[in-house]
Order: C-alpha cells, then sequence, then structure tokens
C-alpha cells in the first residue's frame, strides 16, 4: 500500500512519508480527544444510573413499608 502511495506521488520516502506520517499523527489525537469525551460521557451516565437505581431502592422500601402496615392505596 505504501509503494502504490509511492508510484502515485502522494507520499515520499525522502522526507521519511512526512505527509503521511502528519496525517497519522493528527488521526491519532482525534482519536485520543475522542476517547477521552466517550470516557467522560461513561462516567456521566454510571452516575445517572447510580441516581437511578438509589431512588427505586428508595420507592422500594416505601412500598414494602406501606405493605407492612396494610395501607397499600392510603401510603
Amino acid at each position: 500500500m505504501l509503494s502504490e502511495l509511492e508510484q502515485l506521488k502522494l507520499v515520499d520516502r525522502r522526507d521519511g512519508h512526512k505527509l503521511l506520517a502528519e496525517e497519522i499523527a493528527q488521526e491519532l489525537t482525534h482519536l485520543g480527544n475522542l476517547r477521552e469525551k466517550v470516557v467522560i460521557e461513561t462516567r456521566s451516565l454510571e452516575d445517572v444510573l447510580r441516581t437511578i437505581v438509589g431512588h427505586n431502592d428508595y420507592l422500594r422500601a416505601q412500598l414494602e413499608q406501606c405493605a407492612c402496615c396494610g395501607a397499600v392505596g392510603r401510603c
């Protein structure tokens, strides 16, 4: 593949394939930034999940309390 790019004069072995190396470096930087954004979003979603689970636990406890008192529908 590299030889094909050289034949098309898109890269040059004499300059160490500088253009290709620069493009690869830019893409790696871009992918690194995307990865960091995904990690941040994942942490945020984990926080939301913990909040939902906590609220669900609270609601279950409320239902159990009502059931124990025989006051279902009047809690």
